[in-house]
């Protein structure tokens, strides 16, 4: 009899979700080939794999949506030696935006993230004061953002 698998905790679920997203931006894969690469996927619980495919695709699906947003609230790109930062904000806003998820656990668990990560962590005050900023702002940082058409 299969045992059942133990529940992640949100930091480490983000932690693969912000890994993933990257390695689908690097290496031009699709989430489904990022999740099956990777070995970690395979530990999670089915319910911990469906939140990280859910978070993954939506921040794809609104991607040109997440740009803009972050163009708006942001006075200038992140450098490149800012590590995860700049993908730790896209998965924070599509979760905070298109997810509707509590706005405390997406803002704590992107700052844990971004302290994890060795070029990211001084950004960590950065990428709390825009998520704090989105989820005030909520659904008016769309207004006149062109959607995704299906």
């Amino acid at each position: 009899m299969k045992q059942p698998q133990p529940a992640a905790q949100g930091p480490e679920v983000r932690a693969l979700a912000v890994t993933l997203f990257r390695a689908c931006l690097s290496r031009k894969i699709t989430v489904e080939e990022a999740m099956d690469g990777d070995a970690r996927v395979g530990k999670l619980s089915p319910r911990d794999r469906g939140l990280l495919a859910t978070i993954l695709l939506t921040a794809f699906r609104h991607l040109g949506e997440i740009e803009k947003v972050l163009a708006r609230l942001l006075d200038r790109p992140l450098p490149r030696k800012s590590g995860a930062a700049p993908d730790i904000l896209r998965l924070g806003i599509a979760q905070l935006l298109f997810l509707d998820m509590p706005p405390h656990a997406v803002i704590d668990l992107s700052v844990r993230a971004a302290k994890a990560d060795r070029n990211a962590t001084h950004f960590s005050g950065l990428i709390n004061a825009v998520l704090r900023k989105v989820s005030a702002g909520g659904a008016p940082l769309l207004e006149g953002v062109d959607a995704p058409r299906v």
